[in-house]
C-alpha cells in the first residue's frame, strides 16, 4: 500500500503542469454537454474533474515532502531543481565552475547555462556571476529583521556562503547591474546592509553609504554560491 501511495504522489509531482490542463478540459466538456441539455453526463464529467483536482491537491500537500526525495522525481526536473520541503523555494545543489571568459555580469541557470541577457524560458535563475569566481546567490534576505542567529538557518535552507571582504568589494562595484538583473528575473533587489564573513565571524557591510541609523546587530543576508 505504501508503495502504491508513493508511486501515486510521484506521478502527481511529475505531472503538475498536465493535471490542471486535463481538469480544465473536462470542465469545458461538461459545460458543452450541459449547454446541449446533456445535464446528467455533463454533471458526471464535472464531478470527475473536481474530484481529480481535489484528490491531487490533497495528496500533493500531504505527501510531497517525503516523496519528493525519491530518486525518480528529480528525473522530471532536468534543470537540476530538487524540492527542499513543502512550501520552500526550490533548493539547487548543483556545481558552478570557475570561468576564464568572463567579461560582464551574467545570469546562471539551474541547467548550467549562463547568459548576459535574461531568458525567461531558460529555467530557474540560481545566481548572478559578477567575476570569474564570484556568483551572488539568487536568494537574499532583505529588510532589517535578520539577526546573527538567522544566518546559519538561512544558509542551511538555501545553501551558499557569506561573502568575504574581497567579495564585498567586488559586489559594491557591480550591485547596480545585479539589481537590474534581479528585477528582470523577478527577484527583489539586494539589501543595502547585510551580513558578511568578517574578521570577527559575521559583521555588517554596506553596499552604499548609510543614510539612516540602524540596529547594528540587525541586517539583511547576501550569499554567494561557491565556484569549483
Amino acid at each position: 500500500m505504501k508503495k502504491i501511495i508513493e508511486k501515486s504522489v510521484e506521478w502527481v509531482i511529475l505531472h503538475l503542469m498536465e493535471i490542471p490542463v486535463f481538469c480544465l478540459l473536462l470542465w469545458v466538456l461538461a459545460a458543452v454537454l450541459i449547454a446541449f441539455d446533456y445535464t446528467v453526463w455533463g454533471g458526471v464529467i464535472l464531478f470527475i474533474g473536481m474530484a481529480i483536482a481535489i484528490i491531487c491537491g490533497i495528496v500533493f500537500n500531504l505527501c510531497v515532502e517525503p516523496v519528493s526525495q525519491s530518486k525518480n522525481v528529480p528525473k522530471g526536473f532536468p534543470d537540476g531543481i530538487t524540492w527542499n520541503g513543502l512550501g520552500d523555494e526550490p533548493k539547487w545543489e548543483g556545481e558552478i565552475p570557475v570561468v576564464t571568459d568572463y567579461t560582464e555580469p551574467r545570469y546562471i541557470y539551474a541547467n548550467g547555462h549562463e547568459s548576459s541577457t535574461y531568458n525567461k524560458y531558460g529555467g530557474m535563475v540560481v545566481g548572478y556571476r559578477i567575476s570569474p569566481t564570484l556568483v551572488i546567490h539568487n536568494m537574499a534576505a532583505g529588510g532589517n529583521g535578520w539577526f546573527r542567529e538567522h544566518i546559519r538557518p538561512f544558509i542551511d535552507r538555501y545553501g551558499g556562503e557569506l561573502l568575504t571582504p574581497e567579495d564585498v568589494a567586488i559586489l559594491r562595484k557591480n550591485y547596480p547591474a545585479v539589481d537590474a538583473m534581479r528585477k528582470k528575473a523577478g527577484d527583489d533587489i539586494l539589501p543595502r546592509r547585510f551580513w558578511y564573513k568578517g574578521n570577527y565571524s559575521s559583521e555588517v557591510a554596506y553596499l552604499e553609504e548609510a543614510k539612516d541609523e540602524y540596529d547594528p546587530d540587525c541586517s539583511g543576508i547576501i550569499l554567494k554560491r561557491p565556484c569549483v
